[in-house]
């Protein structure tokens, strides 16, 4: 059921035009920026967008603008992942599956201080469960958040399932935004 539901969003995505990704993430963006969980975050963690998902650089640019600290994870060992806090696109380069992660691991922030971590996934529910690519990475890490952290995936309307299948390790977010919504998850 997974792959089936992976597979049909990775087949839309990747079809979609880069005019279509940059309409709707901009749209996704403002709602984003409208949130109090935004407007308040001082360190945010974002995914650095990969394959078509929903753009992030400008995100990370206006970040920066507002001089908040902007962290971007590094895969680690043992499939973990590490926030590594940057102050430019200067500080990353392609790694893990060609996804832009920072350079050096010399500015690691601690993930209890982190006020805002924005999730990639293939699926959501509206009860904040995901898919992601099968290796677990964001589940581990997410478990490893503080309580108080709150979770924000961006997403495309499409991605939005009925039911997620979950299993005991499976993480969900607060919050999901879309091009047409925002979802607040049990």
């Amino acid at each position: 059921m997974k792959n089936v539901i992976r597979q049909k969003v990775l087949n839309i995505r990747g079809s979609m035009s880069s005019e279509e990704v940059m309409e709707k993430s901009a749209k996704i963006h403002q709602k984003l920026y409208e949130t109090q969980h935004y407007q308040s975050a001082t360190t945010i963690m974002t995914y650095v967008d990969f394959q078509n998902e929903v753009e992030t650089r400008s995100i990370i640019a206006r970040a920066f603008q507002e001089g908040k600290n902007v962290a971007v994870p590094i895969c680690g060992s043992n499939y973990t992942l590490l926030p590594i806090k940057i102050e430019s696109f200067e500080d990353l380069e392609p790694g893990t599956m060609g996804i832009l992660e920072p350079k050096k691991t010399k500015n690691i922030i601690d993930v209890k201080k982190l006020d805002l971590v924005l999730v990639p996934g293939i699926a959501f529910d509206r009860k904040g469960n995901r898919l992601g690519y099968g290796l677990a990475y964001y589940d581990r890490f997410l478990n490893s958040l503080s309580p108080a952290t709150v979770t924000i995936a961006l997403a495309y309307g499409f991605q939005i399932f009925p039911t997620i299948p979950q299993e005991e390790h499976d993480h969900r977010v607060n919050i999901i935004i879309t091009e047409n919504e925002l979802i607040k998850c049990n």
